[in-house]
């Protein structure tokens, strides 16, 4: 783990191997490679990628070893140290589901990134409450509630991002398929304003055209986002799926519009789990296939007495444009 890598030498594990197998039986007369070869062969746990070079068959494997090993040694400063280096994401939360990790959460909040606090969040929900200060717990939201309508922008964008994290976390998705997965709820205010920040240095504008500046127009951080144009919806997307800061552990993963047998299906699902369900149409792909463009993109749900109260806000917004002029 220290090391960063999937992959280890027979060479690297010759010394952790042996030491261990001479704890196990003094005596034991077994090499190195023909231990791995072993495991490989009636366990699947690790594979050979090359003559030589091995590597678990899956990361978590790796990961919750670690954490084990952590825990026996009582390294717990090395995960402190590393709470803002994704690679270590995972085996930290291991260890918070079976050791105190009031100082991983506590120093998690201290650092106040997206993902160090959003790692908090993650900790505080493996744990026990045996294992963590409960007043850590209330203290993260506390700050999420705070920072969402800060006057300190930094801090507010921290917030939003924490929402936005939590958002795309799988445990937060509703998978429709084997390779698909959708968020129940509509994008909000807060989160929408981190990609128009973002564009606004490339000198693009992508709020909405009622909007009357950058920023949006409520004290409501987490109001669903309305009137966004179809190009919006593209742009947005191709931003998520390239943000740097998320750690998906899979390259693989787009972020695109639903298409639209994929919200009735949402729909019918939220409808029937009794999630409270937005009365507004939303930007869906009007294709068979997954690629959405401008031209493919159209409002699905949209009722009369929306389209006609957009009507109206439009015509009194011009009229006070006009006698602003």
């Amino acid at each position: 783990m220290i090391e960063g890598t999937r992959s280890f030498s027979v060479e690297f594990a010759e010394e952790p191997i042996q030491f261990s197998l001479r704890r196990i039986k003094p005596d034991m007369d077994i090499t190195t490679v023909n231990f791995l070869n072993i495991i490989r062969e009636s366990s699947g746990l690790i594979l050979e990628r090359s003559p030589g070079l091995y590597e678990f068959s899956h990361r978590s494997f790796q990961d919750y070893l670690a954490s084990l090993e952590i825990s026996q040694f009582n390294q717990e400063s090395l995960l402190v140290e590393n709470i803002d280096v994704s690679w270590w994401s995972e085996t930290i939360r291991l260890f918070s589901a079976r050791n105190d990790a009031t100082k991983i959460v506590r120093r998690a909040i201290e650092l106040e990134t997206a993902v160090s606090v959003k790692l908090a969040f993650e900790c505080l929900a493996e744990a026990t409450s045996a294992y963590v200060d409960p007043y850590l717990g209330q203290r993260l939201k506390t700050w999420v509630d705070k920072h969402l309508q800060s006057s300190n922008s930094l801090f507010s964008e921290y917030a939003a991002e924490i929402k936005l994290l939590q958002r795309i976390d799988a445990d937060n998705l509703i998978q429709i398929s084997t390779t698909t997965a959708v968020s129940p709820e509509l994008l909000s205010y807060c989160e929408y304003q981190l990609f128009i920040n973002e564009k606004l240095k490339e000198n693009k504008y992508h709020q909405p055209e009622h909007w009357e500046s950058f920023t949006y127009p409520t004290s409501e951080p987490t109001r669903d986002v309305l009137g966004i144009r179809s190009q919006d919806v593209n742009e947005f997307c191709e931003w998520l799926t390239t943000r740097k800061y998320l750690d998906h552990g899979n390259e693989n993963i787009i972020y695109r519009p639903v298409t639209i047998a994929e919200e009735v299906y949402l729909s019918s699902l939220t409808i029937s789990e009794g999630i409270k369900t937005a009365d507004y149409g939303c930007w869906c792909i009007n294709t068979a296939s997954n690629v959405h463009t401008s031209q493919n993109l159209l409002v699905y749900g949209f009722q009369k007495e929306h389209a006609q109260e957009l009507k109206n806000r439009t015509e009194a917004l011009i009229q006070t444009v006009t006698r602003q002029a």
